[in-house]
């Protein structure tokens, strides 16, 4: 969304065939409350029309959180917490996502998404 991305992140996404990206629904829940706690003003109108532009290029590979992915989660934490780990709930639900459908969380939080046991790709490093 930045006006001129990180050159990693930008050509990890140049290099990568389109279907093979997807979001969480909690990611896009996650940029919404940014944009909502923005300021209004120019800055604001110009990152939610970003991306609402983004947001339909990925049609229908936004990941919901089902039953499934739920119970995944509860296992993932319930895991960490008995190793004396904390993975926070939401990058718990997105790792869960991630390894409920073989995916490989692509961030650069790679902490949380590793202690959850996910394949982590981090570009902006």
């Amino acid at each position: 969304m930045r006006p001129t991305p990180n050159p990693g992140v930008d050509g990890f996404l140049r290099g990568a065939a389109e279907d093979a990206l997807f979001t969480s629904a909690i990611v896009v829940g996650e940029i919404l409350l940014g944009l909502h706690r923005l300021p209004d003003g120019e800055r604001k109108t110009r990152m939610t029309r970003r991306f609402s532009s983004l947001r339909g290029g990925f049609g229908g590979r936004v990941l919901h959180i089902g039953e499934h992915t739920a119970e995944l989660w509860a296992d993932l934490r319930g895991n960490a917490l008995s190793r004396g780990t904390t993975i926070p709930a939401i990058d718990g639900l997105i790792a869960a996502s991630a390894l409920e459908r073989g995916l490989t969380v692509v961030t650069r939080n790679a902490r949380d998404f590793i202690a959850a046991g996910a394949k982590v790709l981090d570009p902006w490093t």
